[in-house]
């Protein structure tokens, strides 16, 4: 009845840490839950699947020669197909398992288009901040504003709070040299009593994400030449 066993070593399902850090463990599954269930699922499966076919070929070798055997025993050729549908499983989970590296991508690409989208959108609340600060900066000092004013930038600081937490920062211009690696100039004044290039004014902030500029500030530059 050796024919019903697998020769081969049995499929590893969930491949194991080799740190035995649960914490990576958490993570693969985080980036990769569909698969992740769907292996653990068909393990299951083909693990009672296994304690079926054990127990088929326990009871065959107790069964005396010439006898016939009992009725809940399976039969050889259920067992044969039991064996068949065992390595069909194994074929399928191997597959399965070959679909991770690109649904892993997938699901990494999808996360990045939709948290670009999100800070994209951000980014147009805080130039709809700017222009609010920058169009009454005349009166919030005045009795009644002060009060409404701080209130609204806190809100624009838990906005920026939001930003820096997925490490996107400000780039910073005021007092600066310009650089065209990450600064668009979009307009220039005199001032002889400082160098040229340097960056006066900023028209829209720009920000940057981990050194890489994600939106270049607009700003207004010396240019005495």
């Amino acid at each position: 009845m050796n024919e019903f066993l697998f020769n081969e070593k049995p499929f590893d399902i969930i491949r194991k840490n080799p740190s035995g850090s649960s914490e990576q463990a958490r993570e693969e599954h985080a980036t990769n839950p569909y698969i992740s269930d769907l292996l653990k699922e068909m393990g299951k499966i083909r693990a009672e699947m296994l304690r079926m076919q054990k127990r088929f070929q326990i009871g065959q070798r107790q069964i005396p020669t010439g006898s016939t055997p009992p009725s809940e025993l399976i039969d050889a050729e259920a067992g044969r197909e039991m064996a068949q549908a065992l390595k069909f499983l194994e074929l399928i989970l191997r597959d399965v398992r070959g679909m991770q590296p690109q649904v892993q991508n997938l699901h990494e690409n999808t996360r990045t288009d939709i948290l670009n989208d999100i800070i994209n959108h951000l980014l147009k609340v805080i130039d709809s901040f700017q222009r609010v600060f920058d169009s009454m900066s005349e009166v919030r000092d005045e009795p009644g504003m002060k009060g409404w004013f701080t209130g609204i930038e806190h809100i624009y600081n838990n906005l920026v709070l939001v930003l820096h937490h997925y490490g996107i920062e400000e780039i910073q211009c005021v007092g600066k040299q310009f650089d065209p690696k990450i600064h668009a100039a979009v307009g220039a004044v005199r001032d002889a009593s400082k160098p040229e290039g340097i960056i006066l004014k900023v028209e829209r902030l720009g920000f940057m994400r981990k050194g890489i500029p994600l939106r270049f500030p607009e700003v207004i530059v010396v240019k005495n030449g």
